[in-house]
C-alpha cells in the first residue's frame, strides 16, 4: 500500500476499530441533525448526497482534528455546516462536469444558479441564520471560487488535450487540497476563531494525499470516462509503462496497487513518494484517520471487485 511502504505498517482492523464511534455517532445516531435548527433548515433538501452518512462521519473526524490541532472548542452545530458544505462540492462538481459534457458554459456564477446547486447553497445559507450565524462562511465559499475557479476550468481543459502532469496536480491542488482548506475555514468563521496557519496547512494536505489515493482506486474509471487522473499523468513520464497501464484497462484487467507494483514499477515508486509527501503533514490523529481508512480499503480485495464495477458502470 503507498502510505504502508514509508511508514510501519498499519492495522486495517484497529483502523476500522478507530472509525467505529465515529459510525454509531454519526451513522447510527446522526448527532449532527438532531438538533431543532439541523430538521427545520433540511426539510426541503432533496439531493440525495445529502443522505449519504459518510459525510456525517468525515466531517465529525475534521472537527476533531481541527481540535487537537489548535486546541479552541468547537460548537456541535458546525459539523452539519460541514456535511452541507461537501454536498454543495459533489453538487458543483456534477453540475461543471455536466456543462462540460454538453458544451454549455460553466462559469461559477451560472453553476451556483443551477436548480440542483442552488438547493444546496440556500440550504447553508438557512441553516447559518437558524444557528444565529451570519453571511460569512458562504461569502468565504464565493471568495475562493472567484480567486481560483476559472484558472481550474482552464487547466481541465489544458488536461483533456494532454498537457501533463503539471496541469493535473494545479487541477488537484485547487478541487482538493483548496476545498478541504476551505472545510478548515468554515470550521473557524462558524466558531470564531483566529487564523492556525499549521491547522490550514494540514487540511490542504489531507486533501491532496486524499486525492493521491482516490486517483489510484479510480484510475480504470477515470481513464474509460476520459477524466484527469493523477496516477495516469505519473505514468506519462515512462510512456511504456502509461502504455502498459492503458492497455490493461482496455483488456479488462483489474489495475490494483500490486498490479502497479509488479508491472509500472517507476510510476508506483514516483506515486508513493508524492502521497508519502503529503502524507506526514497531516499530523493529527483524527486527520489522519480517513486517509488510514483509504489504505486500509485499499488493501481489501472486495474494494477492487467493486471499483471495477463502478468503473463499468460509468463507462456505460
Amino acid at each position: 500500500m503507498p502510505i504502508e511502504s514509508q511508514f510501519p505498517r498499519l492495522d486495517r482492523y484497529v483502523t476500522f476499530g478507530r472509525t467505529l464511534p465515529y459510525v454509531w455517532a454519526h451513522g447510527v445516531r446522526k448527532r449532527f441533525r438532531r438538533a431543532p435548527p439541523a430538521r427545520a433548515s433540511m426539510a426541503a433538501l432533496t439531493d440525495p448526497e445529502f443522505g449519504r452518512v459518510v459525510h456525517d462521519i468525515y466531517s465529525a473526524m475534521f472537527l476533531r482534528g481541527y481540535q487537537q490541532v489548535t486546541g479552541y472548542r468547537v460548537d456541535r452545530a458546525t459539523g452539519l455546516a460541514a456535511v452541507l458544505f461537501a454536498v454543495f462540492i459533489c453538487a458543483f462538481d456534477d453540475e461543471f462536469e455536466q456543462r462540460r459534457a454538453s458544451g454549455a458554459t460553466s462559469h461559477a456564477d451560472e453553476i451556483i444558479a443551477a436548480p440542483a446547486v442552488d438547493e444546496v447553497w440556500r440550504t447553508i445559507g438557512a441553516y447559518l441564520r437558524a444557528t444565529g450565524r451570519d453571511d460569512a462562511v458562504r461569502q468565504y465559499i464565493r471568495h475562493v471560487l472567484d480567486l481560483g475557479f476559472d484558472r481550474y476550468r482552464t487547466d481541465v481543459e489544458a488536461v483533456e488535450r494532454g498537457a501533463g502532469l503539471p496541469a493535473t496536480v494545479r487541477v488537484v491542488e485547487f478541487d482538493s487540497g483548496e476545498a478541504l482548506r476551505t472545510t478548515y475555514h468554515l470550521i473557524r468563521i462558524f466558531n470564531g476563531h483566529p487564523y492556525h496557519e499549521e491547522c490550514a496547512e494540514q487540511f490542504r494536505r489531507l486533501g491532496l494525499a486524499g486525492k493521491y489515493l482516490d486517483d489510484m482506486a479510480d484510475y480504470t474509471a477515470d481513464v474509460t470516462s476520459g477524466s484527469p487522473n493523477l496516477l495516469d499523468a505519473v505514468a506519462g513520464l515512462w510512456p511504456d509503462e502509461l502504455a502498459a497501464a492503458r492497455s490493461a484497462v482496455a483488456e479488462g484487467e483489474v489495475v490494483t496497487t500490486r498490479w502497479w507494483r509488479e508491472r509500472c514499477p517507476r510510476t508506483y515508486e514516483r506515486y508513493l513518494r508524492e502521497i508519502a509527501e503529503h502524507y506526514v503533514h497531516v499530523r493529527a490523529p483524527a486527520l489522519r484517520l480517513p486517509l488510514d481508512i483509504y489504505s486500509a480499503l485499499l488493501r481489501t480485495r472486495r474494494f477492487w471487485t467493486v471499483s471495477t464495477v463502478r468503473a463499468s458502470q460509468r463507462a456505460d
